[in-house]
Parts: structure tokens; sequence; C-alpha cells
């Protein structure tokens, strides 16, 4: 009887990705990422393109077909599970080290890209390497400040479930004290930012405590 490939090598060379927006897919050992239309699939090959040329870890493109864009396979989890695992762990260590791994990023990027922010920083858009954080998602590439990053960053995080506990706030401080080590940043203007995102929140979700956020964000502020 002839026997078919390993089980773990078939799966890691067909795989389909959650998207909300396009159909993104592992094939042939490389992202396949077919967009709406053929604007928007040239847009991100452009940010790509520049952030790649300029030293910020992204993937690499390797074709651009119409609206399908073919890119470089970065394995490693999200930057989303990497978090809630060392937070499960209660590796606040660890958890310091992966901030800095991050903070990193956004400070090559800051650089390679003056005035523009990441904007979408939702932690599913990071992937965490072998070789350290890598950008994925670049539908955009907005204008603005730096704490706009942050204040959204930590908003997403303190709604990660499980949202708003104890561990959240202590996790979220570390990370907003790596990166303010690191980058340049207006404490005030982030805690304003974070106040907004919450609000974005509150307008998309049906279940969002008004008291329990504020606590917790009372909370936060004390630790910062």
């Amino acid at each position: 009887m002839r026997k078919g490939p390993p089980l773990k090598s078939a799966l890691e060379e067909s795989r389909t990705f959650e998207s909300r927006r396009n159909i993104v897919s592992l094939e042939k050992g490389r992202i396949k990422k077919v967009f709406s239309d053929a604007e928007a699939a040239h847009h991100e090959w452009s940010i790509l393109m520049l952030l790649y040329k300029r030293g910020v870890a992204v993937p690499e493109v390797l074709e651009l077909r119409e609206n399908v864009l073919y890119l470089q396979y970065c394995p490693g989890p999200l930057l989303l599970d990497r978090v809630l695992a060392l937070e499960h762990k209660n590796s606040a260590e660890s958890l310091n080290n992966l901030c800095t791994e991050l903070a990193d990023w956004f400070d090559r990027f800051y650089q390679a890209v003056p005035g523009h922010i990441r904007g979408d920083v939702n932690f599913r858009n990071f992937i965490v390497g072998v070789s350290g954080v890598i950008g994925i998602d670049f539908e955009a590439l907005p204008t603005g400040q730096k704490e706009m990053d942050m204040g959204a960053m930590l908003a997403y995080y303190a709604a990660y479930s499980p949202a708003f506990t104890t561990q959240r706030t202590r996790s979220a401080a570390i990370m907003f004290n790596v990166f303010s080590e690191k980058i340049l940043l207006d404490k005030n203007k982030v805690l304003e930012e974070i106040h907004i995102a919450f609000k974005r929140m509150k307008k998309r979700r049906k279940c969002f405590d008004t008291r329990i956020v504020e606590s917790w964000l009372s909370s936060f502020e004390k630790e910062v």
C-alpha cells in the first residue's frame, strides 16, 4: 500500500486562516491572500514593499496577481495567543521580554515611516516569530500620533477575554512601561486614547459594562 505524506506536513502545506475581509490560506509553503478587488491588493502590496525595504519585520512579498497577493509564510503564534499563554503561566518576566520585542518592532516602524502609525493594532495582526515580532495585514498606513497606537493597543488588551481582570491590569502596565522606555510617549495622551478606544468598543458591542471599564481604567492609571 502506498503511504501518503505525514499528517503534519499535509496540514502545514494547506491551511486556511481567519480573516474578516479577505480569503487567506497557506498553499505550497506561501501565504495566498485574495482581496475583493485588484486595487486593495495593490495597496497592501505597496505598503508591504515600502516597510520591507526600510527594514520593518513584515512578510516578504513574493508575487502580485491582480487581486491576489502571495506572501512569505511566517510561522509562529499570534501575539494574542502568546500573550494569553504567558498570562496563564503568570510569567511576568517572559511577558516583559515579549513586550520589549513588540516595542522594538514599533520603534523600527515609526523610524521607517515617520508621521505614520500602525492603526490596526489588533493583537491578531502580529506574529511572534523565532527572530522577533512580525507585523501582518497592512490594508492602510494612516497618519497620526504614536499615542493613538499605544492607547488602542492597551484598550484591545484590556478587553480580550478574560477581560478587565486584576492580572490584566498588571500586564497592561508592564506593556505601557516597556514601551515608554523605548518610545517617547505622552502618558496623559495615551490615557485619553484608551478612553476613545473604549467608546468605540461600546458602540460596536452589545455587552459593554461601562462601570467595569471605568474601574479597570482607574486601577490601570494607578499602576502607571
